[in-house]
């Protein structure tokens, strides 16, 4: 018992981190999971045109909950947008004179 009549608490373990190989978190932009009306806002197209994109699964997304709502990662829309970047520069240099088709 401790001196005053009261009992004391025993220390907590805490086993000691060991963070030399961890890498650093950094936290993303925004949410992970995105809306098709958050998607529609930044790509500037409709929701419908979204959704589309959703259907014909050129655009990679997840139904999440009980009403099935869609969602649209963040890191799927960076990699669908680099692919229409991509898309877009083999198609201009295919345009270029002098450049073979």
């Amino acid at each position: 018992m401790h001196p005053t009549g009261r009992q004391g608490r025993r220390p907590i373990y805490r086993p000691p981190v060991d963070t030399t190989d961890t890498p650093p978190v950094s936290s993303p932009p925004g949410p992970r999971f995105l809306t098709l009306d958050r998607v529609a806002e930044e790509l500037s197209v409709s929701r419908s045109q979204v959704y589309a994109l959703v259907r014909d699964r050129a655009l990679a997304a997840v139904k999440i909950g009980g009403r099935g709502q869609w969602r649209v990662e963040r890191s799927r829309l960076e990699d669908y947008i680099a692919r229409l970047y991509r898309q877009a520069d083999a198609h201009r240099a295919g345009d270029l004179p002098g450049e073979p088709a």
